[in-house]
């Protein structure tokens, strides 16, 4: 027992299992580079002395990271896979004309801050843009790795996963969600959001936060019974059964499913 407890102190102590090498993989948005150096590591740590525990919280710090796991390739390579947060909408502050951007995942856990387009719902790389949120309630400062939260962010992620679940991401002749304007919510109990097709089509939809994949379903059988007509500009979607489609050439037209 003297023995292997001696050899083992002598391995934590020998270059031969200094870490020499740290292959990182996962990676979409983060560039190895900037894993490599949350580790904090020096030339001369030993792979076996090293506290994988505390490595691996040192990843998970970074706002893009949603987990990471480490392992030994002995005898001087460290392993690290990162799973990384999916970039899903982008929240601009009301009155900001696009200043002060944040781009939030799934879970509204803030991505980064930059400028993202306040007019025609582009964002960063096509992502929809969240409008109207009243974040009053959201952990102070709203920076990169916090959370936003409240009625109306929980309303905005909803309309998304709404949408995709009606037109999902690569359908042939799909429609592309530009924005979610959450002005009118809570209180007046609707929201609104911009659709996107081809060749320029748009269409502003108004809908009931309790009822918005059944909504959007009705504007989708909407949009098959019309064919290669021209899309309305404007659609509510809010009242049931009833989709009211409305065209600056033309009175509001009711359609039953």
């Amino acid at each position: 027992m003297a023995g292997a407890n001696a050899l083992y102190r002598g391995s934590l102590a020998s270059p031969y299992f200094r870490v020499r090498e740290v292959r990182v993989s996962g990676t979409v948005h983060l560039s190895r580079s900037v894993v490599k150096a949350r580790l904090r590591l020096r030339r001369t740590d030993n792979l076996l002395a090293a506290d994988l525990e505390t490595l691996r919280l040192r990843i998970e710090s970074h706002p893009w990271v949603r987990s990471a796991s480490l392992s030994r390739d002995l005898p001087d390579v460290l392993r690290v896979e990162v799973v990384e947060r999916k970039p899903w909408a982008v929240w601009i502050p009301t009155g900001n004309r696009g200043r002060g951007a944040r781009l939030i995942d799934a879970e509204s856990v803030i991505l980064a801050e930059g400028r993202a387009e306040a007019g025609g719902g582009g964002g960063w790389k096509g992502l929809p843009v969240l409008r109207g949120l009243d974040v009053s309630g959201a952990p102070k400062p709203l920076r990169a790795g916090r959370p936003l939260s409240g009625k109306t962010i929980e309303t905005g992620l909803a309309a998304i996963r709404a949408y995709l679940a009606v037109w999902p991401p690569g359908r042939k002749g799909g429609v592309r969600l530009a924005a979610v304007d959450l002005s009118g919510h809570p209180g007046k109990e609707r929201i609104s959001m911009n659709l996107l097709g081809s060749r320029g089509r748009t269409v502003w939809v108004r809908l009931s936060p309790r009822d918005m994949e059944q909504g959007l379903r009705r504007f989708a059988f909407l949009l098959e019974r019309r064919g290669g007509k021209p899309w309305p500009g404007k659609a509510d979607l809010s009242m049931g059964s009833r989709v009211v489609v409305r065209s600056s050439a033309r009175r509001p037209k009711r359609y039953k499913k």
